[in-house]
């Protein structure tokens, strides 16, 4: 992973996409969290982490079996839809 810019802060909102293609596995979200991209993946992969449960409940693997997860992260407009902090409904 290459970060540029931490990825991370106040003020920011990031579209995020997490994926393998030898797993055939695709999750997409979108964090204003504070701690931005590394934060959110953080939170996914940890032990109640919605990825880690997604991913053994859909594929029946671990995170820890996949070799070439990559995640991909955007920066969205700095314009009040995109920073709610309302966690069931941002633009």
């Amino acid at each position: 992973m290459t970060l540029r810019r931490p990825l991370a802060g106040k003020g920011r909102s990031y579209l995020y996409v997490l994926c393998s293609k030898t797993n055939h596995v695709l999750y997409v979200g979108e964090t204003a969290e504070y701690g931005g991209v590394c934060a959110r993946f953080a939170g996914h992969i940890g032990r109640d982490g919605t990825f880690r449960a997604r991913l053994l409940e859909k594929e029946g693997i671990g995170v820890e079996e996949i070799d070439d997860l990559e995640i991909f992260a955007f920066a969205l407009p700095t314009l009040p839809e995109y920073l709610s902090r309302d966690a069931s409904w941002r633009k």
